[in-house]
């Protein structure tokens, strides 16, 4: 038998886009008084972008990233996180992974890391 339930998370309007988004630590929040304390969060350049933004800092303790033989950067896929300037507006340094491993998987190579904290 399967099943599944549905758990409310709230929204807001991108003024941008004119959609609905939500924030990420509402979302792993709901999760977390579900009972849930892992979670595979699965998307593309824009999803990777908004969970390694530094206000999720945090959130998130490893990744794993499939890259395919496409064009990235403007015109392809983006993949790059803002950076971040401190307080004095120096340019904070970039998340960095640790235990990181490849594996290819015919013309792709999957990236495996954990976050440093």
């Amino acid at each position: 038998e399967h099943g599944g339930r549905y758990i409310r998370v709230p929204a807001a309007r991108c003024a941008a886009a004119g959609r609905l988004r939500f924030d990420w630590r509402d979302v792993l929040r709901a999760l977390a008084a579900a009972g849930l304390s892992s979670v595979m969060v699965e998307g593309g350049g824009h999803v990777i972008n908004s969970l390694l933004d530094p206000a999720c800092h945090g959130l998130v303790d490893s990744v794993i990233v499939t890259i395919a033989p496409t064009w990235l950067g403007q015109g392809g896929v983006v993949v790059s996180p803002d950076r971040v300037k401190d307080g004095q507006g120096c340019p904070v340094p970039a998340a960095r992974l640790s235990n990181v491993s490849w594996h290819p998987l015919g013309e792709d190579v999957v990236l495996c890391g954990r976050l440093h904290g």
